[in-house]
Parts: C-alpha cells; sequence; structure tokens
C-alpha cells in the first residue's frame, strides 16, 4: 500500500493554486478546497468523491458529497485506509485495507452512506486495488506474482477477464494502474521505474475498446513532454490525461485526444504546477466534465480538487 500511496503522491503533494491559464474558453473551478491534501477525484454527475491524507503518516480516507452540496462525510470506516475508484449514480467503488489486512473493493450507496454487496469473484486472496464502474463493467487491478494485471469484470454475469498483465524484471519495475472505465471504453497507466535507483524511465497511457477488445498506446506527439499521466475518458472515447517531461511540474499539459487523433491542449500550467488524476463525467448535454488535482510542486500548501466544466 505504502508504495501506490507513494507514487500518487509524487506530483500531487503541494500547492494546488488558481494561475493555470487554460488554453481554451472554458475556466477551470475549485470544487473542494480545505486545509488538507486532497487528491484522486472520482465523480458522477451527482456525486464526488476524493482522498483526503491527515495525521503525521499521511493516512489516506475518503470523503464525498453531493454535487452541489458542502456538507462532506467520511466514506471508508473509521479504523481502515482508503484509495478513491469510480462512481457509477450514487454507487462509489473504492479500495480499503488497513494496516494488517491487503486490499480489498468495497462498494457504497453514497445516497444511502451503506454498504453494497460487491459481486463474487471480484475479491480474492490476492491485492485488489483502483476500480472503477460503469454500468455492467468493473475495472480494477489484481496483483499477481512479481506484476499486476488489469481485470474487466461484468457485474451483469459475474465473469472476468485480464485485458491486460505487467511483470517485473531483475532491472524495472514495470507498474499499471487502472484508472477508469465508462460505457465501452476504459484507460490505465503504465509505468517503467530503474529498481537501483528508483528512476521514472516510461510513463504510457493505454485505451481499451471493449466491443472490439483492442488496446491502443496512446502516441507521445511532443517530445519535450515524454511523460503521459491520470488518464480519463468519455462515453465517446476522448481521453483526457496529463503530458509533461519525468519532473513534476516541468512543461505540463492537461490534454484531451479524440478518436481520430485530434489533440488539444485544455490548460497549459506554469512552470512547478501540475496535477496527478483526472476523472471524466458525461453531462446530458454531451458535454463533459473534468475533474483533476492540481498541485504546486514547490510549496508549503496541500491540493484541493477542481474540475473543467462542459469540455
Amino acid at each position: 500500500m505504502k508504495a501506490r500511496l507513494f507514487v500518487a503522491l509524487a506530483c500531487a503533494l503541494g500547492t494546488f493554486v488558481a494561475t493555470a491559464a487554460p488554453a481554451v474558453a472554458v475556466e477551470p473551478v475549485v470544487v473542494v478546497d480545505t486545509d488538507k491534501p486532497e487528491i484522486g477525484p472520482a465523480a458522477s454527475t451527482t456525486y464526488l468523491a476524493w482522498i483526503v491524507f491527515s495525521g503525521k503518516n499521511f493516512n489516506p480516507s475518503i470523503r464525498a458529497e453531493a454535487i452541489g452540496s458542502d456538507a462532506s462525510f467520511r466514506v471508508n470506516p473509521q479504523g481502515t485506509f482508503a484509495f478513491t475508484g469510480g462512481i457509477d449514480g450514487s454507487t462509489l467503488i473504492y479500495e480499503q485495507f488497513t494496516e494488517t489486512q491487503k486490499s480489498d473493493l468495497v462498494m457504497v450507496d453514497l445516497s444511502t452512506q451503506t454498504q453494497l454487496e460487491v459481486p463474487d469473484g471480484v475479491n480474492t486472496d490476492a491485492v485488489e486495488f483502483s476500480p472503477s464502474l460503469s454500468g455492467s463493467h468493473l475495472l480494477f487491478g489484481r496483483s499477481i506474482r512479481h506484476g499486476a494485471e488489469v481485470i474487466l469484470f461484468d457485474t451483469s454475469t459475474d465473469t472476468s477477464q485480464v485485458i491486460a498483465t505487467r511483470t517485473n524484471t531483475e532491472r524495472r519495475f514495470n507498474g499499471v494502474l487502472p484508472i477508469q472505465v465508462n460505457g465501452n471504453y476504459a484507460v490505465w497507466e503504465q509505468s517503467a521505474i530503474k529498481r537501483k535507483t528508483g528512476e521514472l524511465i516510461s510513463a504510457d497511457i493505454i485505451l481499451y475498446d471493449i466491443a472490439a477488445a483492442t488496446t491502443t498506446k496512446l502516441p507521445k506527439t511532443d517530445p519535450e513532454r515524454p511523460s503521459l499521466y491520470g488518464p480519463s475518458v468519455d462515453q465517446d472515447g476522448t481521453v483526457y490525461f496529463g503530458r509533461s517531461s519525468f519532473a513534476c511540474g516541468v512543461n505540463a499539459q492537461l490534454v484531451s485526444r479524440q478518436l481520430d487523433g485530434t489533440e488539444s491542449v485544455l490548460i497549459a500550467f506554469p512552470t512547478n504546477r501540475d496535477f496527478r488524476f483526472t476523472n471524466a463525467v458525461d453531462n446530458p448535454d454531451n458535454t463533459t466534465d473534468v475533474y483533476f488535482d492540481r498541485a504546486n510542486c514547490r510549496g508549503d500548501d496541500f491540493g484541493d480538487i477542481w474540475k473543467l466544466p462542459s469540455v
């Protein structure tokens, strides 16, 4: 758990400030702003959840609130730690663990704050992590010996398939982190880290077409920004993601990429500004709200959750 926590914090802990000018007409707005570090937004049109870190050990828990409300509540029980996953309607699925128990997936109805049954076959003796939910599709990661798998689970049939596998080598940690499933599409991150030095040497994004059962690695179209991270996807297959150098806050951009390859820079961040995760929410008017966690890579303040509305 600690290793995954530090990866999540690598670019996200720091000040989230409103100095990044968007490269499109839409202005980002802050939606969660407290004195504690917050990252990892998960949202629907009715609810928003995020990770908040507290205590000297930066213990992660989840808070949630109805869209338009300022009255947030803790989701995971006291004595447990948690990372966000995904929200479909009022149903949140997330990763929960303790100091002595491995990660499993938990589902909760945010409207009633009651726990729901997780389908049989999802939680196993392995570590399950980083879930997302859309209709009957459940996307999540599962640890395997020397690596991890990306699982696509069909809740209507209680069947699953492995759609990606990453295994470590003698010299590299080859990571994979599922991020979001939305309709017919899913996205995840892939990374490679040198074992000896801990240096990040590659960071990629994969788009999966569920109906076609095909994977596409997003091309790196900007040589000054070889690191791709923080992806989300809308129902049309448009991917929203970050790209920058391998250093936090250097040439960072929030970008959209359509299925036909058209790319748009939504936000160009100034030096030392960055983010870690995004989450795409489809609106009834066929626009997309893009939630993200914006950071200052140097400074004493911490993170807030922002939204780029109606992209």
